[in-house]
């Protein structure tokens, strides 16, 4: 495995935006939505791991909103996922880790302690042109016990993007 900086077309850039929605994974009484811009953005971090397989980093900003039982709030994440991708083969692999912002941290009965959150992801990109990306992930978001309140979030998130 070889680790490349990158050419100078594989520098920092645009590689995507798109529209996430997301829906509670968790107990049946905790009906969340979660609605959220984003991009991403290219690094010139990758590993070609053999002559067809490549791992890859980019950098994931999104912005939206997180409601409850007709509760709203902000929901903001900054971070970075790691793809591995087989040349020729229309699903890639993506997992990611972000710190997460939120306006509020009480939606009714559910107390999540803190403004500031950590949001885990893993799941498959359907790459449906040379443009255009689906996605499907599985997302919990804690505040990793920096609270006594860490009641954690986890979602099926679905999501479309354009790839520039």
């Amino acid at each position: 495995m070889t680790m490349a900086a990158g050419h100078a077309e594989e520098a920092w850039g645009f590689e995507s935006a798109g529209l996430r929605t997301g829906f509670s994974a968790t107990g049946i009484d905790q009906h969340f939505r979660q609605l959220d811009a984003f991009t991403r953005f290219d690094t010139p971090w990758s590993a070609k791991i053999s002559q067809e397989c490549r791992f890859h980093a980019t950098v994931d900003l999104s912005g939206g909103t997180l409601a409850h039982e007709g509760n709203f709030g902000f929901v903001g994440s900054f971070g970075p996922v790691f793809t591995f991708s087989k040349q020729r083969f229309p699903i890639e692999l993506a997992i990611g880790i972000s710190p997460t912002i939120l306006s509020r941290q009480r939606y009714r009965n559910v107390d999540f302690g803190i403004p500031f959150q950590f949001t885990s992801h893993g799941g498959f990109n359907f790459l449906l042109s040379d443009k255009w990306v689906a996605n499907y992930r599985f997302q919990h978001m804690s505040n990793a016990g920096l609270s006594r309140h860490n009641t954690g979030l986890s979602l099926h998130s679905l999501s479309v993007a354009y790839r520039f």
